[in-house]
């Protein structure tokens, strides 16, 4: 029965999770990726803490179990936010893909080069994202 409800609150925590994530993008300003999913990771676990000591579904587990779902979805939260959204954000593959599909399905060699030095830096202002990532 506690697995039951460990997994069901799980399936809580990513709605939550995700959900603010969403509504962080898109209402909000974001300057760094991962600080922003980190951010809403820690939020979410802190939502988790009022439901799981709050909802009387949640009462047959003890104190200590309370303490330790809390860890492993902050540790969930932060899993997610190295491999999704930051992946995603710093992905040169799905630039360049993104690129190709704008382009009419290819890249010519010899211009690759200059899409990438004077496209994708110019785009993505990646000398901006570095120094607001140190300031940050």
């Amino acid at each position: 029965m506690k697995l039951a409800k460990f997994i069901f609150s799980g399936f809580i925590f990513l709605t939550i999770y995700v959900l603010l994530y969403i509504i962080h993008i898109n209402f909000f300003e974001v300057n760094v990726v991962f600080y922003v999913a980190i951010l809403d990771a820690c939020i979410s676990t802190l939502i988790m803490v009022i439901i799981l000591f709050k909802v009387k579904l949640f009462e047959t587990f003890g104190l200590f179990e309370k303490f330790l779902i809390n860890c492993i979805f902050l540790l969930v939260g932060y899993s997610i936010a190295i491999s999704i959204p930051t992946v995603i954000d710093r992905s040169l593959s799905f630039y360049i893909l993104e690129k190709i599909n704008q382009r009419g399905g290819g890249i010519q060699l010899e211009r690759f080069e200059e899409v990438f030095t004077r496209e994708y830096v110019k785009e993505h202002r990646l000398e901006d994202v570095r120094i607001t990532k140190q300031l940050e």
